[in-house]
């Protein structure tokens, strides 16, 4: 089999039952790469479908690594950090755990063995401003050399189902900085800064969802957004958060936490302020 390309054109040659053999597995592989990209949403040229794995590894490999010095997370400027932290929250004897709501229980027989057991487990994400100037992320300003938490909170726990603008750090100032959280650090600039804010600024994000979009489907989805270090939510669990959280080296439990803002919400654009530091 013979392939020639001319101009846009490209023209085949079959000689022999090879050649249609191995024909047909190309244009098979064509059609379910079609089927595929159809079904994403999204059109190609036919030179484009063969740039696709170009583009991809080209992609990954422009992706900012991760520091190896035990300290920071990785990128350009270390003026601004970003956290995704992650616990499990109540779990029962048996390996039975109770999070986000949903009971997870090999043996129905459990019996608690201390804790609360209205303790779902959490996933979140802090944004750290180090630098003298304001840092606006979202709608939300934020003061030079301040924290800022992002998560996703269900309406009956919180007045407001959907993004929280530093419960969290409220949480954690209230207890002393004392928590079970484990968190992976990854040092942003600029530009992350403003892919965050793009996902924040798309109110069809600031929702919640027991099942498709809980505090897990929100941290990482900023997280990936930003890290080439993955974190995957399988279930939805923030103690499968935490799990993929520890594939990882360089992780800490010094998740900062003061010099807040605000509590709160927003509501039709406007800032609902609940609590202040």
């Amino acid at each position: 089999m013979i392939i020639i390309k001319q101009n846009n054109d490209i023209i085949i040659y079959v000689n022999d039952k090879r050649g249609i053999n191995t024909l047909k597995k190309i244009l098979k592989l064509v059609f379910l790469l079609t089927i595929i990209l159809v079904l994403s949403g999204k059109t190609y040229s036919i030179d484009q479908i063969s740039d696709l794995n170009e583009d991809h590894d080209s992609t990954i490999s422009s992706v900012k690594p991760p520091f190896q010095d035990g300290n920071e997370g990785g990128g350009s400027s270390p003026d601004y950090l970003m956290y995704i932290a992650s616990r499990a929250g109540y779990q029962p004897l048996n390996g039975a755990s109770v999070e986000e709501g949903l009971l997870v229980e090999p043996n129905q027989n459990v019996t608690p063995q201390g804790g609360n057991p209205l303790d779902f487990g959490h996933s979140y994400i802090v944004i750290v401003n180090n630098t003298s100037n304001s840092l606006q992320v979202g709608n939300y300003v934020m003061s030079p050399n301040s924290t800022l938490s992002l998560g996703l909170w269900m309406g009956v726990i919180r007045e407001h189902g959907g993004i929280w603008y530093n419960y969290e750090q409220e949480q954690l100032y209230n207890s002393s900085g004392n928590h079970d959280y484990t968190a992976l650090k990854e040092s942003i600039d600029l530009d992350d800064i403003a892919i965050i804010s793009a996902y924040l600024l798309n109110t069809n994000n600031d929702h919640y969802n027991l099942i498709t979009y809980n505090c897990t489907h929100f941290a990482t989805n900023l997280w990936n957004s930003i890290s080439s270090r993955y974190i995957t939510n399988h279930q939805g669990l923030p103690s499968n958060v935490l799990s993929s959280i520890n594939t990882y080296s360089l992780t800490t439990n010094n998740i900062p936490y003061n010099n807040y803002g605000d509590v709160g919400y927003y509501k039709n654009g406007n800032f609902q302020v609940t609590s202040q530091l």
